[in-house]
């Protein structure tokens, strides 16, 4: 008889996990609040347009690398069609375009240099280390080969262990300076963070899957469903049953569910703090909490448009005339992205543009039970984002049609992400050195999954913590794991 798993979440790592327990013999059934799946990775319909709150590239988009085996494993690429990103990203001021970051490490070497040629050697070290961590093949499996072959990786990983920001600072020539903080380290992070993924677009991957983030999802639901799996859908969880120091189940809404086995692919606060009591706490879990800072809350300003804005570059970071206020994060600098590149967010002749701010989770966490006052909020921040976005470029305001605006709020809402985090912790120097088992000590049966267990979030790292939590539940129940039918 087939041993039963609950899932909690069908995000990314909750439908890994299912995938991949149905392939080794378990009968999954996924929990999940929404009606629909994806988690983090969502986007949802408004008057024509879509609005795509996630994939921006999709890391393992390159074939023949062995994350793309992972997303092969899983559904999610087969047939799909990816657009490959020729600028990272740029920077403007009031005259226009004073940077271009391009994915292309020889075209970004000149385009620096172009800034800043006394930066000579620093400038030509950065760009051949870039191109060093291009030929690094992100693992699945650490096997004693992976790991024999992530040696000279390890070095590169220790070498730029510092903020975005530490780096900068080697370059004399101040205009560098700001456009390489600014565009590379929008929240500081780990500058090997920053590299090596400069170094995955590159090579073409970490490309863009056209349709943007559910039909991804809606592929891995529908890989799931063919292997038996099942999903219960608008099931909130309240609770994991333990007797014994043993998970059994699940309290929802709708009563208990029981199971030999629970994966909780949801939010690690909630699921040890709330639904644990804080009774199982990883070693030394006090002290990481002061060590590891979340992925910052996000504002997200999405615009559906009348055009399709064919002059915006595709992500483009803009001076505000004046400082814009996202609930007391005053920014001086928004990050601008346009989508009409994808037929799939906005009818024929219409586009779709997006702002991303840093915001506070605390300022919007005080709105929360007034909803006159959030609602007045959201309108605030919109209008001043308008205004920004008018004073850069002459007619946008006329040609907005849909305005969507996306507090740290409702990140938490969807997702359940503790303080409205959009991807777990944020990659840095401290984050890099510390392990988070998908275990819980003095708790058996139950294995945690999702981005909170590895630094930097993204959708790999979901995928790769629902496929390692069935590789420990195999080793549990003494099972040869196995990724294919």
């Amino acid at each position: 008889m087939q041993k039963k798993v609950l899932i909690i979440g069908a995000g990314i790592s909750g439908l890994a996990a299912g995938i991949y327990a149905q392939l080794n013999g378990f009968q999954a059934e996924i929990v999940e609040q929404n009606a629909t799946p994806g988690g983090s990775c969502t986007s949802w319909p408004r008057q024509g347009f879509t609005f795509d709150c996630c994939v921006h590239g999709l890391t393992g988009s390159l074939p023949g690398s062995k994350m793309y085996q992972l997303w092969e494993e899983l559904g999610a690429v087969q047939g799909r069609e990816f657009r490959r990103r020729d600028v990272y990203s740029k920077e403007a001021d009031e005259g226009g375009i004073v940077f271009t970051a391009y994915t292309d490490v020889e075209k970004l070497r000149a385009e620096m240099m172009r800034l800043a040629p006394e930066d000579k050697a620093v400038i030509d070290e950065v760009c051949d280390d870039i191109k060093r961590f291009a030929k690094i093949d992100m693992p699945v499996d650490m096997t004693s080969l992976d790991m024999l072959l992530a040696l000279p990786a390890m070095g590169l990983f220790r070498k730029y262990s510092m903020p975005v920001s530490t780096l900068a600072a080697r370059f004399t020539n101040e205009r560098l300076r700001l456009a390489f903080s600014r565009v590379f380290g929008r929240h500081d992070q780990s500058a090997a963070f920053t590299l090596f993924t400069l170094g995955l677009t590159s090579k073409g991957d970490g490309a863009y899957p056209l349709g943007g983030s559910l039909p991804l999802v809606r592929a891995m639901e529908e890989r799931y469903a063919k292997l038996g799996g099942k999903v219960r859908y608008g099931t909130r969880v309240e609770g994991i049953l333990v007797e014994a120091d043993l998970a059994v189940g699940l309290r929802t809404a709708a009563g208990e569910l029981r199971a030999e086995a629970i994966i909780a692919a949801s939010d690690w606060h909630t699921t040890v703090f709330d639904w644990l009591g804080g009774r199982y706490q990883e070693h030394d879990l006090q002290e990481m909490l002061t060590k590891l800072e979340p992925s910052p809350s996000l504002l997200l300003v999405f615009l559906g448009m009348k055009d399709e804005a064919v002059d915006v570059p595709e992500s483009v970071l803009l001076p505000a005339m004046r400082s814009v206020d996202p609930g007391d994060t005053p920014t001086t600098h928004l990050l601008l992205e346009r989508k009409s590149f994808d037929p799939a967010m906005a009818p024929p002749g219409k586009g779709v543009l997006c702002v991303t701010l840093p915001s506070s989770y605390h300022h919007w966490n005080g709105l929360r039970d007034n909803h006159a006052g959030y609602m007045a909020e959201k309108n605030r921040i919109a209008s001043e984002v308008l205004e920004a976005l008018e004073a850069w470029r002459r007619g946008t305001r006329d040609q907005v049609e849909v305005v969507e605006v996306v507090t740290p709020l409702s990140f938490e809402k969807w997702t359940g992400n503790w303080k409205g985090s959009y991807q777990g912790w944020l990659w840095t120097k401290e984050a890099s050195s510390t392990s988070l088992d998908n275990t819980l000590p003095g708790l058996k049966n139950l294995y945690l999954a999702g981005q909170w267990l590895s630094p930097g979030g993204g959708l790999h790292t979901a995928a790769l913590s629902g496929r390692k939590a069935v590789k420990t539940l195999c080793r549990d129940q003494k099972v040869k794991f196995r990724s294919k039918v």
